[in-house]
C-alpha cells in the first residue's frame, strides 16, 4: 500500500507539472495570436524616382499653393542631372518647413540625420510673384521666390525692362560667402562672391561674355556704416605712360574704329557720334567707353525681346514722317531702283513673295550728316507672312521675324503690320530679307531721311509728329572726358602706392560721393522715378550728373539726366539714385577705362596715333583672381530656369 501510495503521489506530481506546462504553452500561443497594438512605423520609401516627381495638378480653380519649381517638372533639370557638390542637391530638405514646400519633393521618409543637413540648391527656385508695369505701360513678369526660406536657399528674381531687356538675379549664401548670379538672358553676366579676406571686405566677380571669361577684384571700404566696393585693376603702367595718356596730342588724330557695320552702331546713330578727330587720349577713351556701353545696351534688348515685343509681333498705327517706297514699279513686274531678289520668288501684282531660302535686297546709301530710318512691314490689305524671316545688313544677321500669329491661308491684314525698323548712319548698305521656308511678302519699305542731329521718326501710332532731339550733347561728352582725366590721375596715384592697394584706414568716401567725380554713365538698365513721381527708364550709355553728394535717409542722391536715349528718362529730368547704383556705374566705367588703356597701349604708334613713352605694364597682385570655372554653366542653368518660369507666366 505504501509503495502504491508513493507511486500514486509521484504520478500525481507529474500530472500537475504537465498541466502547468500546458497552461503556459496555451498562454504564449494566445499572446502570439493577439499582439499588443502599437502605432505603425512609417513605410520605407524605396522608389526614389517617384519621390522627385511633381504632383499631378487638379483641374479647375487653382489653389494658393506656389507653382512647382520649373526645373523639377517633367524631365530632370541640369541641376538634378549634375548637382554642384558645393551647393548640394536641389532635392535637399534643409528644414522641416522645406518639406513639400514646392509640392514636388517628399521628405517625410528621410532619416532625421539627412533631413537636418543644410545645403544650398544648385538651380534657382522660381515662382510667379507679381506682374509689374513698366514706364511704357507694358506688363513685364517679375518672378520671385517665396519669402520665409533660409538664407542658404536660392532667391531668384526675373524682370523685364521697358525696352525688353531681361534681368535675372539669383542670391544665396555659400558657407561664409554671399553669392550672387546676374545675367541678361543672352549668355552675358557674372558670378559675384562677397567675403572677408585678410580682415577686409572683398568682392570677386567672374564675368561671362560671348567673347571671354575673366575675373575682377573689388575692395570694400566702410562709409557711415555702409560698405562700398571699388574696382581694383589687374595691371598698372609706367608713370610716363599715364602722363602721356592724359596729355593732349600735338596734332589731332583721325581714327577708324571699324564700327560702321556693327548693328549696335547703326541702331544708336541718332544718339552717338564719335569725334571726327581726337586731340588727345582722353577723348579717344571717351568714345571707347561710350561704344562699349551702347553695344551692351543693344545686346540687352535686341536678341530676345519679351514675348509681347518680339520682332514679328504686329504693331498697328500710322507711319508718321516716313515715305512708303514700293518694291515694284507701278503696274509692272519690274523692280524699283535699289530692289532685287534671288532664288525662288514670284511676282504678286503689287509685291513679291519669297519661297524657301529666297532673298530680297535693298541697296542704299546714307549721305554725310544724315541718318536714315528703314522699316519693314505689311501694308493694310497685304497678305500675312506664313513663315519666319531673317533680316541682315551687309551680310550680318540683325533680326529674326516670327511667323505672323494670325496667319491662315489667304489671310490679309486690315491694318499696317510693322515688323522691324532701325536707323542707319552715313555709309553704304544692303538690307536683305530671307524667307524661312514658305512665303514671305515684300510690298516695299518705309524710309525716313533726317539730319544726324535729330532722331529719325519712329514707326509708332501717330503722336502728332512731336519729336525731341536725343543726340548726346557735346558738353556731356566733354564731361565724360573730364572723368577720364580724373580716373587716369587716380590710377596713376594707385600704381605708385602700396602693392596691396590697402588704402587709408577708417571711413573712405566712395567714388559715388567723391566731389572729383560728378559724371556717371549708366551701365545697366534701371527703372526710376522723376521728381513728379513719373516712372521712366535708364539704359546703358545714358549720362547722369550728380548734383549733390549728401544722401537722404534712403542712401540716395539727386542726379540730372544730361544724355538720354529714345524712350528713356528725358534729358533735364531730376532723379534720385542710390549710392550703390552710382558706385556700380563708376566701377563699370573704371573697368572699361582699364580695357581702353590696354587698347590704347596696343595701338599707340599706329594709324597716325603718336607713340607713347615706355608702357611699363606690370601685374597688380591685389587685382589678380582666377575666373570661377563653373560660372558659365550656372548662368546657363539660371537662364533656362527663368525662361521656363517666364513662359508659364505669359
Amino acid at each position: 500500500m505504501k509503495s502504491n501510495s508513493l507511486k500514486t503521489n509521484t504520478l500525481g506530481n507529474w500530472a500537475l507539472l504537465f498541466a502547468a506546462l500546458l497552461v503556459v504553452s496555451q498562454s504564449a500561443l494566445a499572446n502570439n495570436q493577439n499582439p499588443k497594438q502599437t502605432p505603425p512605423s512609417p513605410p520605407a520609401k524605396t522608389d526614389t524616382a517617384k519621390s522627385n516627381q511633381a504632383p499631378v495638378q487638379p483641374q479647375g480653380k487653382p489653389t494658393t499653393q506656389p507653382p512647382p519649381n520649373p526645373g523639377q517638372q517633367g524631365q530632370a533639370s541640369a541641376a538634378q542631372r549634375q548637382p554642384d557638390k558645393r551647393q548640394g542637391s536641389p532635392n535637399d530638405c534643409s528644414t522641416p518647413s522645406d518639406q513639400n514646400r514646392n509640392g514636388s519633393i517628399d521628405c517625410s521618409a528621410k532619416p532625421p540625420q539627412q533631413a537636418s543637413k543644410k545645403r544650398t540648391p544648385q538651380g534657382p527656385k522660381i515662382t510667379l510673384k507679381q506682374v509689374a508695369k513698366g514706364p511704357t505701360g507694358a506688363e513685364s513678369p517679375r518672378i520671385k521666390q517665396p519669402t520665409g526660406q533660409p538664407s542658404t536657399r536660392n532667391i531668384t528674381t526675373v524682370s523685364r525692362g521697358p525696352h525688353g531687356n531681361k534681368h535675372i538675379v539669383t542670391e544665396y549664401k555659400e558657407g561664409d560667402k554671399q553669392v550672387k548670379f546676374v545675367s541678361d538672358g543672352h549668355g552675358n553676366g557674372f558670378r559675384e562672391d562677397r567675403s572677408i579676406v585678410n580682415g577686409r571686405p572683398t568682392m570677386y566677380r567672374t564675368y561671362i561674355t560671348k567673347d571671354r571669361h575673366y575675373a575682377v577684384v573689388y575692395r570694400g571700404r566702410d562709409y557711415h556704416g555702409h560698405v562700398y566696393y571699388r574696382f581694383v585693376p589687374d595691371r598698372y603702367y609706367a608713370v610716363g605712360f599715364y602722363r602721356w595718356a592724359h596729355t593732349p596730342w600735338v596734332s589731332p588724330v583721325r581714327w577708324q574704329w571699324g564700327w560702321s557695320r556693327k548693328p549696335w552702331y547703326v541702331s544708336s546713330g541718332y544718339y552717338f557720334t564719335p569725334y571726327d578727330s581726337y586731340g588727345g587720349p582722353a577723348y579717344w577713351l571717351t568714345d571707347y567707353v561710350l561704344g562699349q556701353d551702347l553695344e551692351l545696351a543693344y545686346e540687352n534688348v535686341s536678341p530676345t525681346p519679351p514675348p509681347d515685343q518680339r520682332p514679328g509681333q504686329p504693331q498697328t498705327g500710322r507711319v508718321t514722317g516716313l515715305v512708303y517706297t514700293p518694291t515694284l514699279l507701278e503696274g509692272k513686274q519690274a523692280f524699283a531702283p535699289g530692289f532685287s531678289a534671288t532664288g525662288s520668288f514670284n511676282f504678286g501684282g503689287d509685291h513679291i513673295f519669297l519661297g524657301a531660302a529666297a532673298t530680297a535686297s535693298y541697296a542704299f546709301t546714307v549721305s554725310e550728316g544724315r541718318i536714315l530710318t528703314v522699316a519693314y512691314g505689311i501694308p493694310a490689305g497685304g497678305y500675312l507672312n506664313s513663315v519666319p524671316a531673317e533680316i541682315s545688313v551687309n551680310g550680318e544677321t540683325v533680326a529674326s521675324i516670327d511667323k505672323d500669329s494670325n496667319y491662315v491661308s489667304g489671310a490679309i491684314t486690315p491694318k499696317q503690320r510693322l515688323l522691324w525698323k532701325t536707323t542707319f548712319r552715313p555709309g553704304r548698305y544692303t538690307l536683305t530679307i530671307r524667307s524661312g521656308g514658305g512665303y514671305v511678302n515684300l510690298y516695299g519699305l518705309w524710309l525716313g531721311n533726317s539730319p544726324a542731329s535729330t532722331p529719325a521718326t519712329a514707326l509708332a501710332p501717330d503722336n502728332g509728329g512731336n519729336q525731341d532731339s536725343h543726340a548726346l550733347p557735346p558738353e556731356a561728352k566733354e564731361a565724360i572726358a573730364d572723368e577720364v582725366q580724373a580716373q587716369l590721375e587716380n590710377e596713376q596715384a594707385d600704381s605708385t602706392a602700396s602693392s596691396t592697394n590697402s588704402g587709408p584706414a577708417g571711413d573712405q568716401v566712395p567714388a559715388a560721393l567723391d566731389p572729383k567725380h560728378l559724371t556717371f554713365i549708366v551701365s545697366a538698365p534701371l527703372s526710376e522715378q522723376t521728381a513728379d513721381h513719373t516712372q521712366c527708364s535708364l539704359s546703358p550709355g545714358d549720362v547722369l550728373t550728380r548734383t549733390s553728394n549728401i544722401p537722404d535717409t534712403n542712401q540716395a542722391v539727386p542726379v540730372l539726366v544730361t544724355g538720354s536715349q529714345k524712350d528713356d528718362c528725358s534729358a533735364g529730368s531730376t532723379l534720385k539714385l542710390s549710392i550703390q547704383d552710382l558706385q556700380d556705374m563708376h566701377n563699370d566705367f573704371a573697368q572699361k577705362m582699364d580695357a581702353g588703356l590696354q587698347e590704347l597701349a596696343a595701338n599707340q604708334g599706329k594709324q597716325g596715333m603718336p607713340s607713347s613713352p615706355e608702357i611699363g605694364e606690370q601685374a597688380n597682385l591685389a587685382g589678380q583672381a582666377k575666373p570661377d570655372p563653373n560660372a558659365a554653366s550656372a548662368l546657363q542653368q539660371q537662364q533656362h530656369e527663368s525662361d521656363s518660369a517666364e513662359n508659364k507666366a505669359n
